[in-house]
């Protein structure tokens, strides 16, 4: 497998490509080489084999996958072949291993080739990966024209297969629409109301925040609930933001005080607090170790979700901004309301446009 590169090219020769080419790169995901998956990529501007390379480039793991959703919103390559990355990456976020039924053009020799594995968390991230990248495209106007275009190509490349192709269609809105990660008014009202009618009721706070991690962090890419690093640390949730910054998340109970009678922190905030730091310095002091169960952490930013801003006077309120403006993102402090209220205020801007004003409506500052 070393003339890799050598071995596709004496194949290419022939004019077609052959049940060999097909073997090889078969053989070549399994053993998910780098310099063989650099020499896959190479045959991604060949159209009759672009359909040959969106296959196999799962079994490079998650580099594979990533590489699989940026081709599938590549304008630098032919339609066709985005149209086929993007068919591929449908197939693995329902944990199915493309086949020639599924991806047009794509040779029934690849069918008889053994194939690589496909772990649920594989699965899982491509799924992550290719709502969060499709999030993207429709929230920029040129990249939402260039994906309906792709659309448009998948439904006329499927013409005689109209059921085949409502389904494919439909999986991809249902990504865009999926309850299960869009910050919808539902979500938000349902956890107003089982703060408001039912505040004791933490298990059930947690398990929406479980669900729909979006409501802790706008930008979640990915959460980690209960994580646990060493023999003496637990937090309750770490959240993966998409740009790679971690977050230690405490939450304590919506009836929780944040300050005492003399004005202190509660003894509930001061070990909130306490925990988030201790879990903050555990990383720094064991980094390597840190970085196996959660990939890339390095100074990882705090949050406390702890009690109700109608709870706190103006002093109180003016001491929390001040508090968390000292700790410059460090360590935030946040009311189960404030939280509601950023939630509300995605959603706002998730539906509606926002109100730009030009030069000429604005006066001098």
């Amino acid at each position: 497998m070393k003339d890799l590169k050598l071995e596709i090219s004496n194949c290419l020769n022939f004019g077609v490509p052959s049940e060999k080419l097909i073997h090889l790169v078969a053989k070549s995901a399994r053993c998910a080489d780098q310099e063989e998956y650099l020499a896959i990529l190479e045959l991604v501007h060949d159209e009759d084999l672009a359909s040959l390379v969106m296959v196999a480039l799962p079994g490079w793991g998650k580099v594979g996958i990533d590489q699989l959703i940026k081709f599938s919103f590549d304008n630098n390559i032919k339609l066709k072949s985005r149209t086929r990355a993007l068919e591929a990456a449908m197939c693995i976020s329902r944990g199915v291993i493309p086949s020639s039924g599924d991806i047009l053009w794509l040779s029934k020799f690849w069918d008889k080739c053994k194939k690589y594995d496909l772990p649920s968390n594989l699965s899982d991230y491509c799924l992550f990966s290719l709502r969060d990248r499709l999030f993207r495209a429709f929230s920029d106007d040129y990249e939402k024209s260039s994906f309906l275009l792709v659309l448009g190509a998948k439904s006329m490349m499927y013409h005689a297969q109209p059921e085949e192709n409502r389904k494919g269609i439909n999986f991809l809105l249902s990504l865009v629409l999926d309850n299960q990660l869009i910050l919808n008014s539902n979500i938000i009202n349902k956890l107003e109301s089982v703060i408001n009618s039912n505040p004791k009721k933490e298990e059930e706070i947690q398990k929406l925040l479980t669900e729909h991690p979006i409501l802790l962090d706008p930008f979640v890419n990915e959460l980690f609930s209960k994580q646990q690093l060493g023999s003496d640390f637990i937090t309750d949730y770490v959240v993966k933001r998409t740009n790679n910054q971690y977050v230690v998340v405490e939450i304590e109970n919506s009836t929780d005080k944040l300050f005492n009678k003399n004005g202190s922190f509660s003894s509930n905030l001061m070990e909130a607090i306490s925990q988030v730091r201790d879990f903050q310095a555990w990383i720094s002091d064991n980094l390597a170790y840190a970085q196996k169960k959660l990939p890339a952490i390095k100074y990882p930013d705090g949050l406390v979700v702890i009690g109700r801003s109608s709870s706190l006077n103006d002093m109180e309120r003016k001491r929390l901004t001040e508090e968390n403006h000292s700790r410059r993102g460090h360590i935030k402090i946040i009311t189960y309301d404030e939280l509601i209220e950023t939630a509300k205020s995605v959603h706002r801007n998730l539906v509606q446009k926002p109100l730009v004003k030009t030069s000429k409506e604005t006066k001098s500052i």
